[in-house]
Order: structure tokens, then sequence, then C-alpha cells
């Protein structure tokens, strides 16, 4: 079941056509990646050649997946009930821009895209994507830049450093909106529980007094 669900159609429409259980067999296997550490997905043409993807952890260590890149994002955000298409649009309306931007997943979970390498196919991609705090820092190199992951892994960026620098501003911006909104929600929150409390309480004899002089001024303007 999981084997012929790997190997389908990476169209997003398509999962949701398939039913939850196909859609549910992928999250619990994101679920699983995220316990074990998952930092990272990039693009990987695997032992046979075919286009799929490498999933990186912590520990330094690789898991070769059928899936391609983009599926395996957009069922990570399936797993916190997010939609990729709103997550993308959240991040070009706070970044301004609309191509090569992060992706804020979940608390704590942020993911960066970088040019990984020169597609041998059409739609095979260049893109592969590290979470945001997993990343140590940048060099340059002769050809693009280096990407070091605190696990000590060290990543070949097509980009220049400058450009991968890019990169993680944009991820730090983006963060630190994301945590602005939720506080901003927050606040919003308890202000309506408070609110809510108020009203829920039993009126008082001095609420009903007030009550009754407000009734009392509005039949008096009434009777004008």
């Amino acid at each position: 079941m999981i084997k012929t669900y790997l190997t389908g159609s990476d169209d997003p429409v398509f999962y949701r056509r398939r039913g939850n259980r196909m859609s549910k067999a992928m999250e619990n296997i994101c679920a699983k990646w995220l316990q074990d550490g998952m930092c990272g997905v990039l693009p990987s043409y695997g032992e046979y050649g075919a286009n799929g993807s490498a999933i990186i952890f912590e520990d330094g260590s690789s898991i070769e997946h059928k899936r391609k890149v983009r599926s395996v994002i957009i069922e990570l955000a399936g797993l916190f009930q997010k939609d990729i298409v709103l997550l993308r649009k959240q991040s070009n309306d706070v970044l301004s821009q609309k191509t090569m931007t992060p992706l804020s997943i979940a608390p704590g979970i942020i993911v960066v895209p970088f040019k990984m390498r020169k597609p041998v196919g059409k739609d095979d991609g260049t893109a592969g994507y590290v979470f945001e705090s997993h990343v140590d820092g940048i060099e340059e190199a002769e050809e693009g830049s280096i990407l070091r992951l605190k696990c000590g892994r060290r990543l070949a960026v097509m980009e220049g450093a400058k450009t991968a620098t890019r990169h993680m501003d944009n991820a730090m911006r983006l963060k630190n909106n994301t945590v602005h909104y939720s506080a901003k929600i927050d606040q919003t929150a308890v202000s309506w529980l408070k609110l809510r409390e108020e009203y829920e309480q039993p009126a008082t004899r001095g609420d009903i007094a007030i009550v009754h002089r407000s009734l009392m001024c509005i039949m008096e303007k009434l009777k004008l």
C-alpha cells in the first residue's frame, strides 16, 4: 500500500482524491522522520537514477526516498494541517518575493530553500529545503557555497554565499513575523476570554440599577 502511494503522482490534488488513508500513511512517515531528528530534504536521483529525495537527520545521517522534494514538503505541511498554497502566500506577503521563499511549516520548523543541483529532466527540480534551526553557517566556495549544519554535515549549494545568506535572512524575517503574528493572536484570544468571563458573571444589584436607569432614560426620550 505505501509503496504504491510513494511511487504515485506528485500532484497534491491527486493525493486528496486518493483519500485520507493514503495521505495518513505518508503523514505517519513524516512524523517518524521528525521524531528521528529530520532537518532537511534534498533532491536526489537515487541509486538507480530515479528522481526522488534524500531525507537528512540531525545526527548527519540520511536516507533515500522515492518521493520528490516538493511532495515531501506538501506532506510535511499536511502533518500540521497546513496548506502549501497558503504557506507560500504567507511567505510571499511577508517577503514581497514569489520564488525561493522559506515556509513556516510549524512553530520551530521553518524550511529554507537552496539550489542544490542541475536537473537532468525538465521537471526534476533544483531546490532542497533545510530547517532554519539546523543551519550553523555559510561559506564561500569555488563554485557556489557551502551550507554548514549544526550536526557537522556540509552541503554544496549552487548559489553564492551572498544569495544563500539572503535565503537565511528571509527565513529570519518570516520567523520574526510569525512569532509577532502569533503573539497578536494570543493577546486577542486572552482579551476575548476576559470579556467572556466578565459577561458570564452573575449580574449584581449595581448592574441591575444601571440597566434600570438606562431603560428609564430611553422611555423618557420616547415620550418626547
